[in-house]
């Protein structure tokens, strides 16, 4: 499709140049003629010879752009949208080590705008420069104040509001190693309540978001600080209720919020667990006197990512609703298990959870891309969370069949095959949910160890090997993503081979077959070959993302699976060959991982922590 975009604004004109590299549209003197105006709702109208967009905010406009570039070149186009919700957007996670280089935030922008999605919240527990606090990031790939400056004004050509994401509490695993911030933490990742340094370093925080953004919003994050006031509070203050303490601080960064004119919202589930030891505990009421100690202009954010929990859904929302606080909530994108993502699960988590939580009042959703234990996965495998997201806030009512048609005119590739990256994490096993990741543990599983040895199955080898030429036919069409399904094709070769060679080794040592044993050699060779090719593609992968900050993590734990499977190739020659007379590591018996008594369908393994999948032996500590 050509558009002639004479009749637009200079800002428009500018977007558009942009957005023609991701959309089947150019921009021709000889095209349709686009003319825009504001109005109550999205509208396109298009005759074959001019359109005409009307829009209630800016990403409209470029909602609307996608709606007509992607209609097939229909000469009579006429599409008319209303949103359901306030505002929708999508959190990106910045702490797990993988901070997003500057040109894949703006690249995302471009997406949200298409999509119609208007705040991108850039999580950032230590990544972004805050001034008299050098160790606040140091090494870490922070974002400068420069940086975002610029991609807030990039942000705002597109339509998109960037805002703040950040922690006040706790979630500072990473500064609490500087002798520097010693005075102010509690205990673990948690700030000092009540300390004059603490208050100190926060107004440093929200001053440096103040001179970074526009926008008067703010999350501060407060979740999952389970041992508030437990360390150096206690040994202070005494004990005291731990209620007391947060609605304490609560109150105060509230106030440091105020002073730089900012609107905090906070992840709830501190409220929760401080009432019911569990944030999803179901049935019971939120105390009175809890309720009153929450200032009432602060958003409190319901997060959950459960696909089928309905009755879990309504109990929460009833609970949010005691408060006379307006409720957010986010869902997922989940991305945060190891290598591969889980979009399949995402996206019927999503369904059921904007359904449930927009019956209840909620009006205001983002889904959360979170980086745990090292941010593995690609970003641009929440496309299709974003714009399921979308979808079912410009459609009256959520029509599958057109959010699939719309991901591929948009993405370039269909769901179905896109979904194909969820993979490496679907053996025969089912797995039991995203919070097992095969992908992950399966790779670092020792050789010799086998700590998950009592979990693979013997059709493991087969399904990595079909999914790894899978992902390489998707692959071959692609475009701009082919490096990802190349880079997890390559992980499903290694896997192929190794999934279950621990089992087999271990079957033929017990046999005590020494001729089978040296047959291995050779195989741990290639096993060895395949890790280095998925490295690199690993690395490629990263680097085209995200900042080198962070990568070396990887290159230690690849580097150390690497000399692992050497170390599994000599013990076996020293054995064959006679110089030793047993390999204990392979006599041990094997046990499941997840204590259970006997075999299921269902892997429980719910482990994503590297130091916990690599070795049975303590990595840190002293």
């Amino acid at each position: 499709m050509k558009i002639n975009i004479v009749n637009l604004n200079e800002d428009f004109k500018k977007s558009l140049t942009i957005l023609q590299d991701y959309l089947p549209f150019e921009i021709a003197d000889d095209g349709i003629t686009l003319t825009a105006a504001s109005g109550s709702h999205l509208a396109v109208v298009c005759n074959g010879k001019s359109a005409e967009i009307i829009y209630s905010c800016k990403v409209e406009f470029f909602r609307a752009v996608m709606l007509l570039a992607t209609s097939g070149n229909k000469n009579d186009f006429n599409i008319k949208e209303s949103r359901r919700f306030d505002w929708s957007g999508v959190m990106i996670d910045n702490s797990r080590n993988a901070v997003l280089k500057c040109d894949t935030v703006r690249d995302v922008i471009n997406y949200m705008a298409l999509m119609g999605l208007e705040k991108l919240m850039l999580y950032t527990e230590d990544t972004y420069e805050v001034e008299g606090y050098p160790y606040f990031g140091y090494l870490r790939g922070r974002f400068s104040k420069n940086a975002l400056k610029d991609l807030v004004a990039y942000g705002k050509l597109m339509g998109v509001t960037l805002v703040p994401c950040i922690q006040t509490l706790g979630h500072f695993d990473a500064i609490v190693r500087w002798q520097a911030f010693k005075p102010i933490v509690d205990c673990n990742n948690i700030l000092l309540a009540g300390d004059d340094d603490t208050y100190k370093f926060i107004d440093a925080m929200i001053k440096s978001c103040r001179e970074s953004f526009e926008t008067d919003e703010i999350n501060i994050g407060m979740d999952e600080a389970w041992m508030l006031g437990f360390g150096k509070y206690r040994e202070k203050n005494g004990i005291r209720e731990q209620a007391d303490i947060f609605c304490e601080h609560l109150n105060k960064v509230v106030q440091i919020c105020k002073k730089y004119n900012f609107k905090p919202m906070i992840w709830s589930d501190m409220f929760f667990s401080m009432v019911f030891d569990y944030y999803y505990a179901m049935g019971g009421d939120i105390p009175a006197d809890v309720i009153a100690k929450v200032p009432s202009d602060v958003k409190l954010i319901y997060w959950d990512y459960d696909p089928n929990d309905t009755a879990r859904y309504d109990d929460m929302m009833r609970k949010h609703n005691q408060f006379d606080n307006e409720i957010i909530f986010a869902g997922t994108a989940w991305k945060w298990s190891g290598f591969a993502p889980e979009i399949a699960f995402s996206l019927d988590a999503n369904e059921n959870a904007i359904n449930r939580c927009y019956a209840a009042g909620v009006r205001k959703f983002f889904p959360t891309a979170w980086g745990d234990n090292g941010a593995e996965t690609s970003l641009y495998t929440i496309l299709p969370a974003m714009l399921q997201y979308a979808e079912m806030n410009y459609q009256a009512e959520y029509c599958k069949e057109t959010f699939e048609q719309r991901f591929t005119a948009l993405i370039g590739i269909s769901i179905e095959d896109f979904v194909a990256l969820d993979l490496p994490n679907l053996t025969p096993t089912s797995n039991g949910g995203p919070w097992n990741n095969p992908s992950k543990y399966l790779l670092y599983n020792d050789i010799l160890a086998g700590i998950f040895d009592k979990h693979v199955r013997d059709d493991f080898a087969n399904h990595y090997k079909t999914s790894a030429a899978k992902l390489n036919e998707i692959a071959q069409k692609g475009g701009k993503f082919a490096y990802i399904f190349e880079n997890l094709a390559n992980l499903c070769k290694i896997l192929e081979l190794k999934c279950d060679i621990g089992v087999r080794l271990k079957t033929a040592y017990d046999n005590d077959d020494k001729s089978s044993l040296a047959k291995f050699i050779p195989e741990l060779s290639e096993i060895l070959a395949r890790v280095e090719v998925f490295h690199k593609s690993f690395r490629a992968q990263w680097f085209s993302e995200y900042r080198p900050n962070g990568f070396d993590v990887q290159d230690l734990r690849l580097g150390g699976l690497k000399e692992r499977i050497k170390a599994a190739i000599w013990r076996i020659e020293e054995y064959v060959n006679g110089n030793i007379t047993a390999i204990p590591e392979l006599a041990e018996e094997r046990l499941w991982f997840d204590n259970r008594a006997e075999a299921g369908s269902v892997v429980n393994t719910n482990c994503n922590l590297w130091h916990l999948i690599a070795t049975p032996n303590t990595t840190a500590g002293v």
